[in-house]
C-alpha cells in the first residue's frame, strides 16, 4: 500500500511524505492497516542483507503467541480507532518477553502509557535471561519529574546505567529503541511523528551477553505494538 501522509495534521497541505506500508486482510474480507508505522522506523531488508529483522510482531494475528508472562494481566486488544496491540492492563510490574537468545541486536517497539503519575513508566527489554536479569529502557515518572531511564536488573537488585529528562505525553505513542552491541547500550526515542530518533544516552555493561526482548511497566496500564528485532550483523 502506497500512500502520501501529512507529517503535521494542522499544516495537511504541507511537508507530506511517500509512505509504503503492508497490510492484511482479516476474516471478514476487509483490510486490515494495522498501526502506521513512523517512517523513522527501521523495517524489514531482503533476507541475507546485514540487519536483517529475525522478529516482528504488530499482534494483528489478534494473539500474543510466543510471548511469556509473569503475570495474568496481559491482553491482545483493539481500542476503538486502533489496530490489535498488546497491552497490560494491571497498575502491577508485570513483565512480558519473547524471541530467541540473540546476542548483538537493536530492538524497537511503540509504547503509549496511560498514566504519568509518581513511579508509574513502561519500556522495552533487551537481553532479557529471566524475569530477573535484563536491560530496560524506559520512560518513567520519577519523583515527580519526567525521565528516560536505561537500568539493569540483576537478580532483583537494580542499577542506574543512564537517564535524563524527557517531557512525554499520555495516551501517545513513542518508539523507544534500544542498541545492543558487546557492552555497548544506546537508547533513542522517536517522538516527531516519524521524523527522526533522537539519541538519548549510551552505557557499557557486560553482565548480560545475550537473550530475548521484552517489554514491562510499573504502576499503570500501558499498551505496546509494532516490536521488531534486528540483529547486528
Amino acid at each position: 500500500m502506497t500512500v502520501l501522509v501529512s507529517r503535521y495534521p494542522a499544516y495537511s497541505l504541507f511537508d507530506r511524505e511517500l509512505c509504503i506500508q503492508k497490510f492484511t486482510w482479516d476474516s471478514s474480507g476487509f483490510p486490515s492497516f494495522g498501526h502506521p508505522i513512523p517512517s523513522g522506523v527501521l523495517q524489514s531488508l531482503p533476507s541475507g542483507e546485514e540487519g536483517r529483522t529475525v522478529f516482528f510482531d504488530s499482534f494483528e494475528d489478534g494473539n500474543a503467541n510466543g510471548w511469556t508472562t509473569d503475570g495474568d494481566s496481559w491482553a491482545v486488544i483493539k481500542p476503538v480507532g486502533h489496530s490489535y496491540e498488546y497491552a497490560m492492563l494491571s497498575n502491577g510490574y508485570n513483565l512480558s518477553a519473547a524471541g530467541g537468545n540473540w546476542t548483538d541486536y537493536l530492538v524497537q517497539a511503540a509504547i503509549l502509557l496511560t498514566s504519568d503519575t509518581q513511579g508509574a513508566g513502561a519500556g522495552i527489554l533487551g537481553r532479557v535471561v529471566d524475569n530477573n536479569h535484563f536491560y530496560q529502557l524506559e520512560i518513567y515518572n520519577y519523583n515527580g519529574t519526567k525521565t528516560w531511564h536505561l537500568n539493569k536488573n540483576d537478580g532483583g537488585v537494580w542499577s542506574e546505567l543512564a537517564s535524563g529528562p524527557f517531557n512525554y505525553s499520555t495516551n501517545y505513542y513513542y518508539y523507544l529503541k534500544m542498541v545492543l552491541a558487546g557492552s555497548s547500550i544506546t537508547a533513542y526515542i522517536l517522538s516527531d511523528g516519524g521524523a527522526t530518533y533522537q539519541y538519548l544516552g549510551a552505557a557499557s555493561d557486560s553482565s548480560f551477553t545475550s537473550g530475548k526482548i521484552g517489554t514491562r511497566g510499573t504502576l499503570q496500564p500501558y499498551r505496546i505494538d509494532n516490536v521488531q528485532v534486528q540483529l547486528k550483523e
